[in-house]
């Protein structure tokens, strides 16, 4: 066994059994409800409940009396998924909710495994590629905290192995689940538009708008009416709902995103300008996807979506670090062939994420360094010079004018 394997397939097993410890010691307490699945939770009682009241907070996100009380942030129509849920006490549908959690880290592992197998990864390297994914911190906040970060790597996952196959319908089915994050799909969705890709355009559109007007029944129209000035005071928050907490100014300082960093250089006391820079962020992003999205090729369409994805996760309003996950898909996307070379700087890449969200993941209070937003910054400027390499670089071949000139460069 080679070296770096030898200690990537070491540092997985360690991680991999610390994650496993965490989540196990986390389930066995009763839930708080201040985490990501008590918000879910409680929408989906508002919903049973005949919708008495507003499904977002009016006014703060803590609870006046100095408790950790999250509000619901997802859009309307999240909320009806979680009925069935609702219905079982807290406690007993949080373990539920994980199991899910469970059962579909479970099924998106075998698919990373199998998907580097079939780039010719040999069987030990392809392992601890899993398992330091499977390991890492991103997905025990996810598990832990009752997140839904794995149902949108699993479908950010589907929409670029579909558009791979050229599959533009199924495409567009996949893409509708991103809507439960619509941070996630905006860079995606501009991706398909610029290449053209209607008939995935036209499914996205259709799959996510069926999924909104199945909830209404469940919802009504009012909750849409209030999501947007909601999502205002939200943004105007800086994403704190530790209210509290002295320490409630470390959410938004340890996301995986440049307004996190923003937070950090600029302080919490210049929300507008904050807000209206990561605004100009996305713009930003939106402008390279759509410039590098008309000169992709088909054969360079792992780079492209690595370079989507990495750029989603850095331009995002709202990254949790369970979201750290998506990161993950873009590295091995840009896993070209089986080579040691590509091999470990998977293992390594991989690894690095682990680390950097390991010492990026707070306890309580914003880490000293943020590891992981630089991991992140570090992870979409490889997966941009990649992208760049391979859909704008201006090869000999491309610049000839004539078959003659053509039959004199490759016989050179």
């Amino acid at each position: 066994m080679r070296r770096a394997t030898a200690l990537g397939l070491s540092a997985s097993l360690a991680l991999t059994g610390t994650s496993a410890i965490a989540v196990a010691d986390a389930l066995r307490l009763p839930p708080t409800g201040t985490l990501d699945f008590g918000a879910f939770w409680r929408a989906a009682r508002w919903a049973i409940e005949g919708r008495r009241g507003s499904l977002y907070p009016a006014v703060s996100f803590g609870d006046a009396g100095g408790g950790t009380f999250k509000g619901f942030v997802n859009p309307p129509h999240v909320a009806p998924m979680f009925i069935p849920l609702g219905h079982l006490s807290l406690s007993t549908a949080s373990f539920v909710f994980a199991a899910l959690n469970l059962v579909l880290l479970a099924a998106l592992a075998m698919t990373a495994w199998r998907l580097l197998r079939s780039f010719g990864l040999p069987v030990v390297e392809s392992a601890t590629a899993t398992l330091l994914m499977v390991g890492s911190a991103a997905v025990s906040t996810t598990v832990v905290n009752g997140a839904m970060s794995l149902f949108v790597v699993g479908a950010m996952a589907a929409v670029v192995f579909f558009d791979r196959r050229g599959d533009a319908w199924l495409t567009g089915l996949a893409f509708g689940v991103l809507s439960i994050k619509p941070q996630y799909a905006i860079l995606p969705f501009v991706f398909l538009v610029a290449r053209r890709r209607w008939r995935a355009v036209g499914g996205a559109l259709i799959s996510s708008s069926l999924l909104v007007g199945v909830s209404l029944p469940f919802t009504g129209v009012k909750p849409w009416t209030q999501y947007l000035p909601f999502l205002d005071r939200y943004a105007a928050s800086l994403d704190i709902w530790r209210v509290s907490n002295e320490d409630a100014q470390w959410l938004p300082k340890e996301m995986l995103n440049i307004r996190g960093l923003l937070v950090r250089a600029l302080g919490t006391s210049r929300v507008s300008l904050i807000n209206n820079l990561s605004v100009v962020v996305l713009a930003v992003g939106v402008v390279v996807v759509i410039v590098l999205a008309r000169h992709a090729r088909n054969e360079s369409t792992n780079n492209s979506w690595a370079a989507v994805i990495a750029l989603t996760v850095v331009t995002s309003q709202h990254t949790n670090i369970s979201d750290g996950v998506l990161l993950f898909v873009a590295l091995i996307l840009l896993v070209r062939s089986a080579d040691a070379r590509s091999v470990d700087c998977l293992v390594f890449g991989l690894l690095a994420l682990d680390i950097a969200m390991l010492f990026g993941n707070p306890s309580g209070k914003a880490p000293a360094v943020p590891w992981s937003a630089l991991a992140a910054l570090t992870l979409t400027g490889v997966a941009l010079s990649r992208m760049y390499a391979s859909n704008v670089v201006v090869r000999p071949e491309s610049v000839i004018s004539s078959p003659d000139q053509a039959a004199s460069i490759r016989a050179a």
